[in-house]
């Protein structure tokens, strides 16, 4: 079964060449500070803003008190910390949340906010007008040790505590995104607590009325339609998120990647990324809509932060998968378990042979005449095969185990 949804997912969402990256933000700041872990770029009001080297956020705090501005790596804003054994920053874009019960207005729901004309000009705010493939990538932590609030209740502005990214909405970026009536709609992942583990699960789903709580009747305007559970509390996790105009499409995968740095999603590591159940969803509810901003979100009830790094969205052409290019073409074996892989045509001419993952990043490139090929490097995983000889091409799946 593993298999047949890995090669589902290859089908449905092949790599490309010529990608767009439409929007990319690691946060560094355009003018570093001098080492020192507390020195951050912080957001002071509600609504604020916080300059990266690139784009300009905008933040709000639906709590009076405006923003918990904590002392050294705990900013609401721009993280800078410096590493005096690397001699290098990390930096990330953070919201963080206050024990403190006086004022209460510390906590709450808050927001960071780019807008989405701040995109590459190919990028379409309506969603369903993209020819391409969309791809949003990101790496998130909360840093609290012990579950998140499961839902519905972790969307309780101040009670409940859920933290995660506001793909595509016309909410504005300076309105309390948890007012119950709330004109904001769009697309959403969160963290929060799994109801079926100890641990924490990442959903994706829509969102109509902003993200809000009904205490009375015990819902929220949150509607899951993919999740991935079991993640583990306190560590960092990369997320990818795909969405095909043609066929409203969407896709939901998570790699748990431990410990508290934030990891490149296209990086790769020693864990996988895990499907999401179901593996796929059609929607196009807010496909249609005119979006006006990606959001970071956060709802605390206490202390903790949320963090967010390596933020990228981009436009994918799709590459379908070729047969019956190249007489006699084998690839084999596929799944790959021992690190070699064998390809082999009825004339045996040199190929060229080049591997991509799913997010369309090129991790192999060689030449063969023997048809071996070592792929060792690799991770467990989805790829796509490209072979070239004389002048012809296919495109092929492949699995690493």
């Amino acid at each position: 079964m593993k298999k047949f949804l890995q090669l589902s997912i290859l089908l449905a969402f092949a790599a490309s060449y010529g990608q767009t990256t439409l929007f990319f933000d690691n946060f560094n700041p355009a003018t570093y500070p001098t080492p020192d872990a507390t020195a951050n770029v912080a957001l002071t009001g509600s609504p604020s803003n916080v300059s990266t080297a690139l784009y300009t956020y905008t933040g709000f705090n639906s709590a009076p008190a405006g923003w918990y501005l904590a002392s050294g790596n705990g900013t609401s804003g721009i993280n800078c910390i410096w590493n005096s054994t690397a001699m290098t920053y990390t930096t990330n874009l953070s919201i963080q949340g206050s024990s403190i019960s006086t004022p209460v207005s510390y906590r709450g729901t808050g927001t960071i906010s780019v807008p989405m004309s701040s995109f590459h000009s190919s990028f379409k705010p309506i969603l369903k007008t993209n020819s391409d493939v969309i791809t949003w990538s990101f790496s998130m932590r909360s840093n609290r040790s012990s579950q998140l609030t499961t839902l519905p209740s972790a969307l309780r502005s101040g009670f409940g505590m859920c933290t995660g990214v506001i793909l595509a909405t016309n909410g504005a970026a300076d309105v309390a995104i948890e007012t119950v009536g709330s004109l904001a709609n769009g697309y959403a992942v969160l963290l929060s607590g799994d109801d079926a583990s100890t641990a924490n699960s990442v959903s994706f789903g829509t969102f109509d009325g902003g993200l809000s709580y009904d205490s009375v009747n015990l819902t929220s305007t949150f509607t899951s339609l993919l999740k991935v559970g079991n993640v583990p509390v306190a560590t960092s996790m990369s997320v990818i998120v795909t969405y095909t105009p043609s066929s409203d499409t969407w896709t939901l995968k998570v790699r748990p990647d431990g410990g508290s740095s934030l990891v490149d999603p296209e990086a790769t590591t020693a864990n996988s990324y895990l499907d999401s159940t179901p593996v796929s969803v059609i929607n196009g509810d807010y496909t249609s809509a005119t979006n006006t901003n990606m959001m970071m979100y956060y709802n605390y009830n206490g202390s903790n932060g949320a963090y967010l790094d390596n933020l990228k969205v981009k436009s994918d052409a799709a590459l379908g998968i070729t047969e019956n290019e190249i007489e006699g073409l084998k690839v084999y074996p596929n799944p790959v378990s021992n690190g070699t892989l064998y390809v082999t045509s009825t004339n045996n001419s040199e190929k060229q042979v080049a591997i991509y993952t799913i997010l369309g990043q090129q991790v192999l490139q060689t030449k063969t005449t023997s048809g071996e090929i070592n792929v060792s490097s690799l991770g467990k995983g989805g790829y796509l095969l490209k072979i070239t000889e004389d002048g012809k091409s296919e495109t092929k799946k492949l699995i690493i185990e």
